[in-house]
């Protein structure tokens, strides 16, 4: 819901590396945020690196 209305053609997910032990890419099952995450890749408009074997 927070982009929805804007027309976004990239979003990159990080962590900072070594500066924190438990930071991670996105959020793993259990997290707070989990299920937004998990929405966010089921929408039609996202493409994760998984699904470039599919697009010719």
């Amino acid at each position: 819901p927070v982009i929805e209305k804007y027309p976004i053609s990239y979003v990159l997910v990080w962590r900072n590396a070594r500066e924190k032990e438990n930071h991670y890419y996105a959020p793993y099952p259990g997290h707070p945020s989990a299920a937004d995450f998990v929405n966010f890749y089921n929408d039609p408009r996202t493409l994760f690196a998984g699904d470039m074997k599919t697009i010719k």
